[in-house]
């Protein structure tokens, strides 16, 4: 109990220092909600299309928060003496890495209902057509393999080319994903790159959900198979980072 109330202090105080830095916020919870109201909603077909659409976003709004609170935020905190020195602290093992999760998910939340929300009021979507809990559900589960891409990257570059690289990742993976426009409308070398993208496979999920379409298992297992193979990087990273920097 009491590494758990330390780990949600340390997302509190996290999450406010995140919240007083204005040029974050816009960047991870406003800019997906207006991306999708300048791009998303004039370019959608019909109401499924706009479901789709939204979909997209709310995954796009999900991957900016996961890839830029986690990887640059754990790149800047490595090269700081905070970071070593809460590292040397009596406390739980991984408190960094669990409370920057957490204060992710609340952030990841707010984009996502931003996205939501902009659906609702200049879409004019009806909800009750769709099966957003499901949604919902794959949603959080498929956000899994990119925070593990996250929290890796994050620990491979340094805090000056962090920025850099993650946008890089970031509007590779959204473009190429088919997140922005429909798969189909891709130049045709991206549309054949993009079939085996994580971000690709992640939407696809996500359309069939919220459409209440078949899961295909190929699609499942290919984003778990991201998933294990990030989080087993990320494992090994995670110990060689430990032996350089406190042995």
């Amino acid at each position: 109990m009491r590494d758990l109330t330390l780990i949600a202090k340390h997302a509190y105080y996290l999450t406010l220092e995140n919240l007083r830095q204005p040029m974050y916020v816009i960047s991870t919870v406003v800019f997906p909600s207006l991306f999708f109201w300048f791009f998303g909603i004039p370019n959608a077909p019909d109401e499924d299309g706009l479901a789709m659409l939204t979909a997209s976003f709310c995954a796009f709004g999900v991957l900016s928060v996961v890839l830029f609170q986690f990887g640059i935020g754990i790149a800047n905190d490595r090269e700081s003496t905070w970071y070593s020195y809460l590292r040397i602290l009596p406390g739980p093992r991984g408190l960094q890495m669990s409370s920057r999760i957490l204060s992710g998910f609340l952030f990841a939340c707010l984009s996502v209902a931003g996205v939501l929300m902009t659906a609702k009021i200049f879409g004019e979507l009806n909800f009750q057509n769709y099966l957003w809990l499901q949604f919902a559900v794959v949603l959080l589960l498929g956000a899994i393999p990119f925070s593990c891409l996250g929290l890796l990257l994050g620990l491979l570059v340094s805090a000056r080319s962090a920025t850099p690289v993650l946008n890089l990742v970031y509007l590779t993976l959204s473009f190429a994903g088919g997140l922005w426009m429909p798969p189909e409308v891709l130049p045709k070398l991206v549309r054949e790159i993009s079939t085996y993208l994580p971000s690709r496979i992640y939407g696809e999920l996500l359309w069939a959900s919220v459409l209440n379409r078949p899961l295909e298992n190929h699609e499942g297992l290919g984003l778990a198979a991201y998933g294990l193979g990030f989080f087993l990087i990320l494992a090994v990273a995670l110990h060689r980072e430990e032996d350089k920097t406190f042995r």
